[in-house]
């Protein structure tokens, strides 16, 4: 059995599964499934069970479909991420030492050209992930190549200047409600792949520390930068 070749099927497999919506323990035990069968018999998943991007789409497995409201849920929490992010990062330093900033069309320019972006990419996120990472990182460098160009051109335009304070605390509320609301409502973390053939316990503490990494991971660097610029500055 070539182990390089089904790692790369069962990662195809299970992207494909997950991207149907089917739930992590219903993937898991597909998944265990096929890797008990390669063990018995010595073949590898593509010449035991076809493509396998076809054969995830062949199984009757239970789907839970992404209701409007989550999927709405989901989308604002990105867009909040993302300008909670760039108002602390461009009013924290400001912020630190009383200034004001000015707000530059460049920068709003930006700000929207990134949550249209990433609305786009919420719509196609399908296509993104069965697509090709080449293909992926093209359509992204282009993108964000266009809004880097056209925030050069509009470099110098100062819209109006405000106390940066208020915006850095605006941004850091916004940045932070995500995470929160991620550690004490969400429950994705408990939809992650369950073994059959191991204890489920262990699992699912592994899930919530991963899951709770992510959620903070940027919340968490942005204001280390912050603290560290401060302190190599003064």
């Amino acid at each position: 059995m070539n182990t390089t070749n089904s790692t790369k099927w069962l990662d195809s497999f299970t992207l494909e599964l997950r991207l149907r919506d089917v739930p992590g323990v219903a993937i898991g035990d597909a998944v265990a499934t096929v890797e008990e069968h390669c063990s018995d018999s010595g073949e590898d998943a593509q010449s035991a069970f076809g493509d396998a991007r076809e054969y995830a789409r062949s199984l009757d497995l239970p789907a839970r479909h992404l209701r409007p409201r989550e999927a709405l849920r989901l989308a604002g929490f990105g867009l909040m991420s993302i300008t909670g992010i760039s108002l602390v990062l461009s009013a924290g330093p400001r912020a630190l030492d009383g200034e004001a900033i000015p707000v530059l069309l460049s920068a709003v320019v930006l700000l929207a050209g990134f949550l249209l972006l990433f609305i786009l990419v919420m719509a196609r996120l399908d296509w993104l992930m069965r697509t090709s990472f080449w293909k992926a990182s093209l359509t992204g460098g282009v993108a964000f190549s266009a809004l880097v160009l056209l925030a050069v051109v509009l470099h110098d335009t100062v819209l109006w200047t405000v106390p940066a304070l208020p915006l850095a605390i605006a941004g850091l509320a916004l940045m932070l409600v995500p995470p929160l609301y991620g550690q004490f409502f969400d429950r994705s973390a408990e939809d992650g792949l369950i073994d059959p053939r191991r204890e489920e316990g262990p699992q699912r503490r592994r899930d919530r520390v991963q899951y709770g990494l992510i959620s903070w991971g940027f919340p968490i660097g942005v204001v280390l930068y912050l603290l560290l610029k401060w302190l190599i500055t003064r």
